[in-house]
């Protein structure tokens, strides 16, 4: 055999190497399909109804014409979106309403051509915290001290605040990690508008209605 036709053949058997490389067995173009990034991991509280979205980037390592496919087996999160085309942003909806504390795991599949990608997504609940119990806190000159009691999202109570406020009764409402409260003493009435900052500590601003209305920044302790 002439050294031409052996220079023929071995660039016919590269090239038919090349293109198998390309394709699988059925002959379909192989698409890296690029997800980004490979897993999701949401935390949050027991009793929580929302939590924040999440998202995944959708791409391939070279430029295709298609739509991807997504499925998922969670019933605590949803995919608004089931299908589009590259380059995509896919959004991850957790609703974790009703669920026990612990930890939970799902799967989101996204399929592009002949190319299958799995993204675990997990959520781990840590259980309810509760208000109920003694807070303290300085606003300014007014010291704070607050008995409370929780029940679901309604908080009852009593306390003290410094002269000329004296006793207080409290009453207000809770949703995780918001807290309102009002404080009512026998001349005045003070608003507490805050969020939980840790288990431990409660932020937010005091407000004193009525006449000389003013406000301060405090921080309540659990004692």
């Amino acid at each position: 055999m002439s050294p031409y036709r052996l220079v023929v053949i071995g660039i016919a058997l590269a090239a038919a190497c090349r293109f198998m490389s390309d394709e699988d067995a059925r002959g379909v173009p192989l698409v890296p399909l690029l997800v980004t990034p490979d897993s999701l991991a949401f935390q949050g509280r027991a009793g929580a109804t929302l939590l924040p979205d999440r998202y995944l980037t959708l791409d391939a390592a070279t430029s295709v014409s298609g739509r991807w496919t997504a499925s998922e087996d969670g019933s605590w999160f949803f995919i608004p979106d089931t299908e589009g085309v590259l380059p995509s942003l896919l959004t991850v909806a957790p609703r974790p309403a009703g669920l026990a504390s612990g930890t939970y795991a799902a799967s989101i599949w996204i399929l592009l051509g002949n190319d299958t990608v799995r993204v675990p997504v997990t959520l781990e609940l840590s259980p309810p915290v509760s208000l109920s119990g003694r807070w303290v806190g300085r606003a300014e000159t007014l010291h704070v001290a607050l008995d409370l009691h929780q029940s679901g999202s309604q908080i009852t109570g009593s306390g003290t605040v410094a002269e000329p406020v004296g006793r207080i009764d409290v009453t207000g409402t809770w949703t995780d990690p918001s807290i309102s409260l009002i404080l009512s003493g026998a001349t005045d009435t003070l608003r507490f508008n805050g969020s939980l900052l840790d288990d431990n500590a409660l932020g937010g601003t005091l407000t004193r209605t009525g006449a000389g209305a003013s406000s301060a920044a405090l921080t309540l302790y659990r004692q």
